[in-house]
C-alpha cells in the first residue's frame, strides 16, 4: 500500500488499462475498507476493491494509482465468485490527492475524512508538495466534484493548526475510500430511479418514507431510492438531524437510523437523535464524538440543499423519479401510478399533491 508520510510525491505510472464507466452517484464520502486486495476476473477489465460481500469499481486508472504503485496486487477471482459480491459506490480519490475542474482554477485537497479543502495559496501548494505540485493535480469532471464534500479551507492558519494537531492528509496507510452510500437499492439494475428531497423533523417526510417501504417491497430492485436532505429553516433541528444522519451513514445505518427518528412524527429534540442512534445499533461513543465533528458534515448538507434549490424544491418532501418532478408527500397508489408509467415509458407530466 502507498503510504503518506510527509510530502513524498510518487509518479504516476503509464499503464495501459481499460475501464469501465462509473455508475451516477449523488453526493460524497467515506469509509475505509478493510479487505484491501483489488480483485478482477477474466470476463471484466474492471478492478475492484471488496468490502464484505459489496464490490466497488475504480473508476479510472487515477483513482487506482492514488492508492496502489501498479496492478501487480490485482488477485483473480471467477467470474461467478465476483458476480456474487453486490455493486456499490464506485471508490473515490485517495487522500492527499489534488483534484479541480476544467472550467474552475480552485485546486481541492481530499482530506482523509473524504472532504475536499480548497488551497487557498499556490505558497501552500508547494509547502506541501514542492515546485511540482501542479503535476500532482487530476482533472474530474463537475458532477464528479459533488463525490466529496466541502471540508474548510485550507489557508496558512489552517495549515499550521493541521501540522500541528496531524490532522491532514497522511497516514499510515492509506484505504480505499468509497461515498457512504445514501441510496436504498442499485441504481445500476434499477429501471426507476427516485430520489427524495427530506428532513428528519419534516412528518411529511415520514408519510412518505413508510409509502417508500411498502414500495420497495412491490418494486424490488427495479426500484432505487437516494436521499438529499432539504433542511428548512423553520424546523429548529433541521440541519443537526441531518449531520447526524450523516453520522450514521458513516456507519452504514443511515436509513434505519432516519426510520427510527421517523417514528416522532417530526416532534424531535435532542435527546430523540442521539437515542435514534442506540436503538438502530450504532456505538453511543462514536456517534457521541461524531456529533462533535459537524463540519465534517455539513457541506455536504449544504450541496444537497443547492441542488435541491436547482431543482426547483422550496418544500418537502419533494421528489424526483426519473425526472419527473412530484412535489409533497404524495399517497402510494399515487406514487405506484407514476412508477408503472416510467417502467412502461409513458409520457408523464409534473405532479404537485391533491388539495
Amino acid at each position: 500500500m502507498r503510504r503518506f508520510l510527509s510530502f513524498l510525491v510518487i509518479p504516476v505510472l503509464a499503464v495501459s488499462f481499460a475501464w469501465p464507466s462509473a455508475s451516477s452517484a449523488l453526493g460524497p464520502p467515506v469509509e475505509f475498507f478493510e479487505d484491501l486486495a483489488p480483485i478482477r476476473s477474466s470476463n471484466s477489465s474492471a478492478v475492484y476493491i471488496r468490502r464484505g460481500d459489496t464490490r466497488h469499481v475504480f473508476p479510472n486508472e487515477s483513482v487506482f494509482l492514488s492508492y496502489f504503485n501498479d496492478f501487480s496486487n490485482v488477485e483473480w477471482v471467477e467470474p461467478e465468485v465476483l458476480s456474487s459480491y453486490t455493486l456499490g459506490d464506485p471508490v473515490i480519490m485517495a487522500p492527499g490527492q489534488l483534484i479541480k475542474i476544467q472550467s474552475n482554477n480552485n485546486v481541492y485537497l481530499i482530506d482523509s475524512d473524504g472532504s475536499r479543502r480548497h488551497v487557498t495559496s499556490e505558497s501552500i501548494a508547494e509547502e506541501m508538495y514542492g515546485a511540482t505540485w501542479a503535476s500532482r493535480v487530476h482533472d474530474v469532471s463537475p458532477t464528479r466534484l459533488f463525490d466529496y464534500w466541502i471540508g474548510p479551507d485550507l489557508d496558512e492558519t489552517a495549515m499550521e493548526q493541521s501540522l500541528k494537531d496531524g490532522m491532514l492528509y497522511w497516514m499510515e496507510d492509506a484505504y480505499p475510500m468509497v461515498r457512504n452510500d445514501r441510496t436504498w437499492g442499485d441504481t445500476t439494475r434499477a429501471n426507476v430511479h427516485m430520489v427524495v428531497f427530506g428532513g428528519l423533523e419534516d412528518p411529511f417526510s415520514a408519510r412518505l418514507y413508510d409509502s417508500i417501504v411498502t414500495l420497495k417491497g412491490e418494486y424490488g430492485d427495479t426500484l432505487a431510492v437516494s436521499w438529499q436532505h432539504f433542511p428548512l429553516s423553520f424546523h429548529t433541528l433541521s440541519w443537526e438531524s441531518a449531520e447526524l444522519a450523516e453520522c450514521a451513514n458513516r456507519d452504514g445505518k443511515m436509513w434505519e437510523y432516519m426510520a427510527e427518528v421517523w417514528t416522532h412524527d417530526g416532534d424531535i429534540e435532542w435527546q430523540d437523535l442521539m437515542d435514534a442512534a442506540a436503538v438502530v445499533g450504532i456505538d453511543e461513543e462514536w456517534f457521541s464524538r461524531c456529533n462533535y465533528h459537524y463540519a465534517a458534515h455539513e457541506g455536504r448538507v449544504s450541496d444537497d440543499l443547492i441542488r435541491g434549490e436547482i431543482a426547483g424544491v422550496t418544500g418537502t418532501p419533494s421528489s424526483m423519479i426519473n425526472g419527473q418532478f412530484v412535489a409533497g408527500a404524495v399517497n402510494t397508489d399515487t406514487l405506484r401510478s407514476i412508477i408503472d408509467q416510467h417502467l412502461f415509458d409513458t409520457v408523464v407530466a409534473p405532479l404537485t399533491p391533491a388539495e
